[in-house]
């Protein structure tokens, strides 16, 4: 349910750089400190 309310406020944000904005602070609550996303995304 938490993660349908996140889809449906994302999604209700007209503007796509601030909705990509408030996706990447999303994503930085649940990120592992010290963990590059550059090296993630180049491991696949």
């Amino acid at each position: 349910m938490e993660e349908l309310r996140l889809y449906v406020r994302l999604m209700s944000i007209e503007n796509p750089f601030e909705a990509w904005e408030e996706l990447g602070k999303e994503l930085s609550k649940v990120w592992p400190k010290g963990l590059s996303v550059a090296e993630e995304v180049r491991k696949r």
